[in-house]
């Protein structure tokens, strides 16, 4: 019922705690919740466990590092 993220920089919090940046493929599915660990790292809450044994992607959109660039998928 989560997925943590490690980018490879430092996010800006405001940036990286938008639920509607993150969506997890297949099924379309977004975060109830976000939670930013330390300066890189990022908890995607979901409302149910991902299935087992199944691949899933990340897509990161609007994330912004500390001088302003969006990661787009970079972390």
């Amino acid at each position: 019922d989560q997925v943590i993220i490690e980018f490879n920089e430092a996010v800006q919090t405001n940036s990286a705690i938008v639920v509607a940046s993150y969506t997890i493929a297949p099924g379309a599915i977004h975060p109830i919740s976000v939670l930013l660990t330390n300066d890189r790292t990022v908890v995607l809450k979901l409302t149910s466990p991902l299935a087992q044994d199944t691949a899933y992607t990340v897509q990161a959109s609007g994330v912004l590092d500390l001088v302003g660039n969006n990661i787009n998928n970079g972390g």
